[in-house]
């Protein structure tokens, strides 16, 4: 048995180490496109998931997921970037979700 990618041992007293955090964890995944919408175009944007937080903590998770939202030709929904030398410069971010400048 593996455990973090190194083999798994007992400690001196026989108990397995604790597993990490994230195994046992409650992960909400958001999709900004579809999450919410400010603006009313129809497409969800950064700023209505910043919004949201309050609900999805309501749920009790434990983590947040957020899918891509950055520059994309669309060609797969949005996991396609367009230019991946400039994601995380100021504009680079998907127009229909909202800009970077927006998170400050």
């Amino acid at each position: 048995m593996t455990y973090g990618g190194k083999k798994s041992s007992k400690s001196k007293t026989g108990q397995k180490p604790p597993l990490p955090w994230w195994r046992g964890a409650v992960i909400y995944q958001i999709y900004p496109r579809s999450f919410r919408d400010s603006n009313g175009d129809g497409v969800g944007d950064l700023r209505r998931c910043i919004d949201g937080l309050d609900y999805v903590a309501l749920l009790d998770v434990d983590a947040v997921w957020l899918s891509p939202f950055f520059k994309s030709l669309m060609d797969d929904f949005g996991y396609d970037v367009a230019a991946n030398s400039g994601a995380a410069a100021p504009g680079s971010l998907s127009p229909a979700t909202g800009d970077i400048a927006e998170r400050q």
